[in-house]
């Protein structure tokens, strides 16, 4: 846990995509924000991404955060791979 909380990561804040950096632990002090990290090859990510889209309302009212980090991914990878919303609906 005391190494997790100096794990930078990159925040989506609005539906238009504006990003912030944070660390686990100003998420998890400040924000009150509690997080699933979800660490392993793309599909195995990809799957409990996908379990979590099916239950993203229990995660909104427990302000839960799942954050996946894929362990097979190179520069090709991070470079061709579009921004996306998140679980956001997308409703203006």
């Amino acid at each position: 846990e005391q190494l997790l909380g100096t794990l930078g990561l990159e925040i989506q804040v609005s539906a238009n995509g504006d990003t912030r950096e944070a660390t686990v632990r100003e998420l998890q002090q400040a924000a009150k924000q509690h997080m699933i990290l979800v660490a392993g090859p793309k599909k195995a990510c990809r799957d409990a991404l996908i379990g979590a889209n099916l239950l993203k309302m229990d995660f909104a009212m427990s302000n839960v955060l799942v954050v996946p980090y894929e362990t097979d991914v190179d520069s090709l990878d991070i470079q061709s791979k579009p921004t996306g919303t998140g679980f956001g609906d997308g409703r203006p």
